[in-house]
């Protein structure tokens, strides 16, 4: 178990006690947001979309689940205590986790966030309390770090102290001024797509617009990894890609090679593991494999052995 990551960003929004603006507004935050990262048109825009915007209970509040980012975006006043799912060290030990806020604060329309462990969010403190306003977490803030919160670069990342372990603070603010100028770096590779963000897909991918479709490009040059839309799923944390174009889909790897053609139906990943017995031990075979049941198709990705306590 670790410590997990919150970013706190600014919104004009106060008016918590009233339910039907509350909704309202998450809404139309929802709707921004899909339309800010491109996210694809066939997740279920039935309902309103009431199916990512969440009302669990009074002692709870609303959110916006994001699919496929794996992010819950919980409404306090005048803020959100976003929740990425990831742990709080992610943050000083790779680019990641930063990216990835960035993205989203970036699509909020905001330039600046607060990054801090959850015992200073949702686990600890006013933020438990979904009525909580930015004021009264600022002041919370303040009195336990005091005024001076660092700011956070690229320079805090893998530092290390006397004892080999990573030196780190449980409060920063970001104004991702460096994220700013690799997004504006990158954008300036292409005038024929709208980068979407900085998150890679697979190792060297990234997601990008170009006449309201999206586009996989290869960061080294924006040239595109393949040349029509697609739709992604499974994007940001496995090295096996599906990828949809029309009612057809494919694998491709984290490099964009492609390991299907595009056929009809749907491709899922699997994981499937199995006891076996090699030189009188006990091991388990992990075989990972993508199937398309319509197409009949199914293909190996990595199969490997080890001791049954090790996979």
């Amino acid at each position: 178990m670790g410590i997990d990551i919150s970013h706190i960003v600014r919104h004009d929004f106060c008016e918590l006690d009233d339910y039907e603006k509350s909704y309202a507004y998450c809404k139309k935050v929802r709707d921004s947001l899909w339309s800010n990262l491109l996210l694809d048109s066939h997740i279920d825009r039935e309902n309103e979309g009431r199916e990512h915007v969440y009302y669990p209970g009074d002692d709870m509040g609303f959110e916006i689940r994001i699919p496929y980012h794996d992010i819950e975006l919980d409404l306090r006043s005048g803020c959100w205590d976003i929740e990425p799912f990831y742990h709080y060290v992610q943050l000083v030990l790779g680019k990641s986790a930063r990216r990835l806020a960035f993205d989203i604060v970036h699509a909020l329309g905001q330039s600046e966030a607060w990054h801090a462990a959850e015992y200073n969010t949702w686990n600890g403190g006013p933020m438990e309390n979904p009525k909580c306003s930015i004021q009264e977490w600022f002041d919370f803030v303040k009195e336990k770090y005091g005024e001076d919160i660092p700011e956070f670069d690229y320079s805090c990342i893998g530092q290390r102290d006397d004892e080999d372990k990573l030196d780190y603070c449980a409060l920063y603010h970001d104004s991702f001024e460096e994220c700013l100028a690799e997004y504006n770096q990158l954008q300036n590779k292409t005038n024929k797509y709208r980068l979407i963000g900085l998150s890679r897909v697979g190792y060297n991918m990234l997601r990008a617009e170009k006449d309201g479709e999206l586009y996989l490009l290869y960061e080294n040059n924006m040239s595109p990894v393949l040349h029509y839309p697609v739709r992604t799923e499974y994007t940001f944390f496995s090295p096996w890609i599906v990828v949809w174009n029309g009612d057809k889909s494919a694998v491709i790897d984290a490099t964009g090679d492609e390991l299907t053609p595009f056929v009809k139906g749907g491709f899922e990943i699997k994981r499937e593991k199995t006891d076996v017995q090699h030189n009188g031990e006990k091991y388990k075979r992990l075989l990972i494999y993508a199937e398309n049941v319509e197409a009949k198709m199914k293909i190996v990705l990595e199969e490997k052995y080890a001791p049954w306590y090790k996979l």
